[in-house]
């Protein structure tokens, strides 16, 4: 079969399940193939191998089923790198790529050249993005789940940056000790009873996404364990639920009443990012 003829059909089929089919299936063709979109694009009348086809058929069941595009692939990109992705954890989203934007400005602000601590860190996108764009700095990336910290130690090392990356299986920073200037987190932040609603709770781990009845249950014991690992001059970046910003406002206050909080808003207007300024 041509490639093609194979591309035509399936976009036919995938227009009536989903707004981004078409963009999908070419996604799928170029990792099955390992050509860019465009050489998809470019090459309709490329001879599809008996392989090719079985390979293409299996995934395209997966996608008719609603199964994530990048657990079917194994690949996400995030903060302009690629990351290794499956059901073990959280599929990287681009509004936390503020989180590391944000971070990387507070680093360049303050001359920092120490370690970062990265909680729940899941597919490593966080440590990881921060430790390419800035070799001077070293980062610790925590998780509970030791099948997400095997995810994001390939991912240290498809990136390079595996010396500069060090994983510890940690319920948050209970068991931490020394002092940290720079503590990031993307912690699960969305209430329980919203979870059976959305879609991405049907094959994203559930560890990752429930925060519990309001949301901020692995946010309030974060903040509260933090204070014990906080230098005097310390920055927390954490990134939350869009309609949360009031609640963690003042639940930071509550932990470091001698810092300046802030929350800011994504490109879409929605407070997604809690940011506590210890001088």
């Amino acid at each position: 079969m041509k490639l093609g003829t194979w591309l035509k059909e399936a976009q036919q089929q995938t227009s009536r399940l989903s707004k981004t089919g078409s963009l999908d299936i070419q996604v799928l063709i170029s990792s099955v193939l390992r050509k860019p979109r465009s050489w998809v694009l470019a090459h309709p009348e490329y001879e599809l191998s008996i392989m090719e086809i079985s390979q293409l058929g299996e995934m395209f069941s997966e996608l008719k089923r609603s199964i994530p595009l990048a657990y079917i692939t194994g690949t996400s990109h995030f903060y302009g790198l690629q990351f290794y992705t499956n059901s073990n954890v959280l599929i990287p989203r681009p509004e936390t790529e503020m989180l590391v934007e944000n971070a990387s400005v507070w680093v360049r602000d303050h001359n920092f050249a120490g370690i970062i601590l990265d909680v729940g860190t899941g597919s490593g996108c966080i440590a990881i993005s921060l430790a390419v764009n800035l070799p001077e700095i070293k980062c610790i990336a925590i998780d509970k789940s030791i099948t997400a910290l095997q995810v994001a130690k390939r991912n240290a090392g498809n990136n390079h940056v595996e010396k500069q990356c060090s994983f510890v299986q940690s319920d948050l920073t209970s068991s931490f000790f020394g002092k940290f200037q720079l503590i990031c987190a993307n912690l699960p932040y969305i209430p329980t009873n919203k979870l059976k609603d959305l879609p991405v709770a049907r094959y994203e781990p559930k560890a990752a996404l429930d925060g519990g009845k309001d949301g901020l249950d692995l946010i309030h014991r974060l903040l509260a364990d933090s204070i014990h690992i906080a230098d005097s001059k310390v920055c927390l970046l954490l990134e939350i639920e869009a309609d949360q910003g009031d609640a963690v406002r003042k639940l930071a206050q509550t932990y470091y009443p001698d810092a300046e909080v802030n929350i800011k808003r994504d490109l879409a207007g929605n407070d997604r990012l809690l940011v506590i300024e210890r001088y």
